[in-house]
């Protein structure tokens, strides 16, 4: 499905290459800049801003990988990100959880982390992690060691990371990486995980990014560059130029990867927000960030690249906004083609619950079931089925429909679909009270593939060595 007209696409890329020529990236890191003036851009060392002629930034998008593939940590499964075939994505490092026993919002703890892990790995609907809450009873020197030390324990999925601020966190949440893998270059042939590079918008690429950029490249960890401008504040308030810069920042980063290591896999595109300019708050569901996270895969698949996206719900708790904006904004970007959709949970990225997890799982199911389309073969058009049955017969008993019901419908866990006696006789319960009840039977009953003993021991004496380091910096 397409947003834009193919005129209207190259118009946009224009504008972003304009950008990157005129008015340039920040780059604040010097050996970059370097990399950048030996290749041909024009650089103000002492602004630490990159201007980009139009012809590297072709000639060098040219190089990224047209798919790539991320894998479960025992090897066995495999996820290949490649054009046409739509991945799902849950989490986005959320302050705050629902907690579904009590009703209360509070800040998130480690025990939180472990046990949403748990939960999201018994839902086969999704099939990349990105960590769904920071544990805020965890010193904030280690938060992110933690982090991937329990996604690591409690469940098998490949996972995207993201909130790396220190160079150093990074370089230990490698070495975790590696001790999974079984070695460097086993992660490098396997990779388990991928990392997310995102700029300061508008257009600037911190130190510490460019770092993490550094490290993982060398490493073969493949990016997810995403850009999150807000549109009305760090981006222009139409919808039209905040596409355009979006895609500029997205595009620095991209060559940079590329002049780092050619071929380096990447995945590129915008986690749309919208400043509310009543309130100052931000958005993630209103129509305009639907269209142009859909607009944003169509512009990088017209560039050749793969494309991911994210949104989520601006509702505060599981409730009917949450049902029409999440799939408002699932929807209409996975009509577009996104190979990879993060799905956040609650309140504008900021809280989860667990419940809503498993709500998001079937939203999921019924989207997979869209994408799937329809199938027209004979056997489905069942012109024989139509002349046996005849005028006015029925179709109910026919052998053809017992064959082929469970392949043609989907048929949901959670959503009410019967009588409304029999709602009366269930004493009303909602889709959330079946999620609450779904949640708690796999906390009790699932538990995650172990990792190998001597693994374990090596994550636990990589994060005391990082806890060693980082807490004395």
């Amino acid at each position: 499905m397409n947003v834009l007209s193919n005129d209207e696409v190259d118009e946009i890329y224009q504008a972003s290459l304009k950008i990157l020529e005129e008015t340039g990236v920040a780059f604040q890191q010097e050996d970059a800049l370097t990399l950048f003036h030996k290749n041909g851009a024009q650089v103000d060392f002492e602004k630490s801003i990159v201007k980009f002629p139009s012809s590297l930034v072709e000639d060098l998008i040219k190089k990224v990988p047209k798919e790539y593939t991320l894998y479960h940590r025992d090897s066995e499964k495999r996820i290949d990100i490649a054009d046409g075939t739509a991945h799902f994505q849950i989490g986005d490092y959320a302050g705050y959880i629902l907690d579904y026993r009590t009703g209360e919002r509070r800040r998130s703890t480690l025990k939180d982390l472990q046990n949403i892990i748990r939960l999201d790995d018994a839902l086969d609907s999704f099939d990349l992690f990105e960590p769904p809450v920071m544990p805020l009873d965890v010193p904030s020197s280690m938060t992110q060691i933690k982090v991937v030390e329990t996604m690591f324990k409690n469940t098998t999925k490949p996972s995207l990371m993201g909130l790396i601020i220190e160079p150093k966190e990074g370089r230990y949440i490698l070495k975790m990486a590696e001790a999974v893998a079984g070695g460097e270059e086993a992660l490098r042939k396997k990779p388990l995980m991928g990392i997310l590079c995102q700029p300061t918008s508008p257009l600037i690429y911190a130190k510490e990014v460019i770092e993490k950029m550094n490290d993982c490249v060398r490493k073969g960890v493949p990016l997810s560059i995403i850009a999150a401008p807000t549109c009305g504040m760090t981006a222009p308030v139409t919808i039209a130029g905040w596409l355009t810069i979006g895609i500029a920042e997205v595009l620095a980063a991209t060559v940079y990867a590329q002049l780092i290591a050619a071929k380096t896999p990447v995945v590129t595109g915008l986690a749309t927000n919208v400043m509310n300019l009543r309130d100052g708050n931000l958005n993630i569901a209103s129509p305009e960030a639907a269209l142009c996270s859909a607009a944003s895969i169509q512009i990088v698949h017209h560039l050749g690249l793969l494309g991911v996206a994210q949104g989520g719900t601006d509702s505060k708790i599981p409730s009917i906004q949450t049902g029409y904006e999440k799939m408002l904004s699932i929807l209409y970007t996975l009509l577009a083609g996104a190979e990879v959709y993060g799905l956040a949970t609650l309140d504008d990225w900021g809280t989860t619950a667990m419940e809503q997890h498993v709500i998001d799982a079937e939203i999921v199911e019924a989207i997979k079931r869209i994408l799937q389309g329809i199938d027209v073969t004979p056997e489905t058009l069942a012109l024989d089925v139509i002349k046996e049955v005849g005028v006015g017969g029925s179709y109910l008993s026919h052998k053809h429909t017992f064959k082929n019901f469970r392949k043609e419908h989907w048929i949901p866990e959670l959503s009410f679909r019967e009588s409304w006696e029999t709602l009366k006789r269930k004493n009303r319960k909602t889709i959330v009270d079946n999620a609450e009840s779904k949640v708690a039977k796999i906390l009790q009953d699932h538990r995650p593939e172990p990792l190998d003993k001597d693994v374990q021991k090596q994550l636990e004496t990589i994060t005391k060595e990082a806890e060693k380091e980082l807490s004395a910096s």
